[in-house]
């Protein structure tokens, strides 16, 4: 092929790929959320009280009241998997802090990156203080706002987790605030890999390959590193940044890996070090990668939905022996993970999660931050009356806040009868 053809080829592939990249800029109103709190662009990294709102929620109909929650929780903020580039990062921050070429802003990052480094101390995925409070505060929100359901002596409560010890440290702290608040109840706590089909499950390999390579040519390749404005943000002179950042697209995504893990660790946000237009790229590449391989999308919504459905069984199945009276429990709590969340939120259609949506439309309708940030949870609260012929109601709560069944009419206001939720959920 001559250089002219090549050329031209190249040409019709990055105009194609900018007008898909227009498609694929983040919605307005998502953008303003990360404007008001820059942490939000991380998406799945996003600590949940900046996220959580205060609520009122709705009265159950006359003679309801709740006497079951089934639960699935997310572990709470964690530090990330990016030891070895933040090591790098003061590498190269260090060698101009000795040069005396950073500014202040310079200064400021490396002192981020190396107090991140402290408390990373050499653990991946290790839960935070902040993770631990982020439960205890969900847990005492349930009990408050459902206190009728744990009253009594000797109620039940039965709690599993994934094997990972951030999910274990993170079922610890939700079960102690209870019990702080309830020292009488039973709850047994358990975890093993018979969970993890449920608590831990993945998209197909091939799955997550074809999204890699819509989500480069959707929005990587066309994202353009503005490495004068690290230079003259971070650096006393242009030529002292040049002469010491081997690689800028690098080095940006080094900021930004560092940034986005600032809340686990309660230490001061800088996504100020970054262009805006680089922080909504990568969100956007986040968002549409999370969404694509997780959620019920029109590409690949039906390989990925099949490995979420034993954590719909396991909702179904363990709130039937209840409502039979097979079981006595009054509230089933699981603690896994966010990608799992994502999949299995979506095959039961909760609203806003389950939408099913085609690769351009993601980042324009779909916020994965609103569904997934650290310890985001669903909990499905059941009510009865005392007549044995009035239907099994249920109400749900994605991130404590109200929520509906995509398709499925209630019976009255956000209630839904359960063998209506079951029907359509196939069983």
């Amino acid at each position: 092929m001559s250089r002219f053809a090549k050329a031209v080829l190249a040409a019709a592939f990055f105009l194609g790929a900018s007008a898909a990249l227009h498609s694929q800029e983040l919605n307005p109103s998502f953008k303003a959320m990360i404007d008001a709190e820059p942490l939000r662009a991380g998406i799945n990294t996003c600590p949940y009280d900046l996220m959580y709102t205060p609520q009122t929620y709705s009265k159950a109909p006359r003679g309801y009241r709740p006497f079951y929650i089934s639960h699935y929780g997310r572990h709470g903020a964690r530090s990330n998997w990016d030891l070895k580039v933040y090591t790098e990062m003061e590498g190269i921050l260090a060698k101009a802090e000795e040069q005396g070429t950073l500014t202040s802003k310079g200064k400021t990052l490396l002192e981020t990156v190396r107090k991140e480094i402290l408390l990373h101390d050499e653990m991946d995925g290790r839960l935070t203080p902040r993770g631990v409070r982020e439960h205890r505060g969900i847990a005492e929100r349930m009990y408050r706002n459902y206190r009728k359901v744990f009253k009594g002596e000797k109620q039940k409560v039965r709690a599993i987790s994934s094997v990972v010890p951030r999910c274990i440290v993170s079922m610890t702290g939700f079960t102690d605030r209870l019990t702080e608040l309830a020292p009488s109840l039973d709850i047994s706590w358990d975890t093993g890999e018979k969970y993890m089909k449920y608590l831990d499950s993945g998209s197909p390999k091939e799955v997550s390959q074809k999204v890699w390579r819509i989500s480069d040519s959707l929005v990587y390749r066309n994202h353009v590193c503005d490495s004068l404005f690290y230079a003259d943000e971070l650096f006393t002179s242009r030529e002292a940044a040049f002469r010491t950042v081997p690689s800028w697209r690098w080095f940006e995504r080094g900021i930004y890996a560092v940034a986005r893990i600032t809340g686990s660790f309660d230490l001061p946000g800088i996504f100020d070090l970054m262009p805006r237009q680089a922080i909504y790229d990568f969100c956007a590449a986040d968002n549409l990668g999370l969404y694509l391989n997780h959620c019920n999308s029109i590409e690949f919504g039906q390989q990925r939905m099949a490995r979420s459905r034993p954590g719909v069984e396991d909702f179904v199945r363990k709130a039937d022996a209840v409502i039979s009276g097979q079981d006595v429990v009054q509230a089933d709590l699981r603690f896994g993970h966010d990608l799992p969340f994502l999949a299995m939120t979506s095959n039961m259609g909760i609203e806003g999660v389950g939408q099913r949506l085609r690769a351009e439309d993601v980042c324009d309708k779909w916020f994965g931050t609103l569904y997934t940030p650290f310890a985001t949870n669903l909990q499905i609260v059941f009510y009865r009356t005392s007549r044995a012929s009035d239907p099994v109601l249920v109400k749900f709560l994605l991130d404590e806040r109200e929520t509906g069944i995509i398709g499925l009419e209630p019976f009255s206001g956000r209630y839904y009868r359960w063998e209506d939720v079951k029907r359509k959920w196939g069983f």
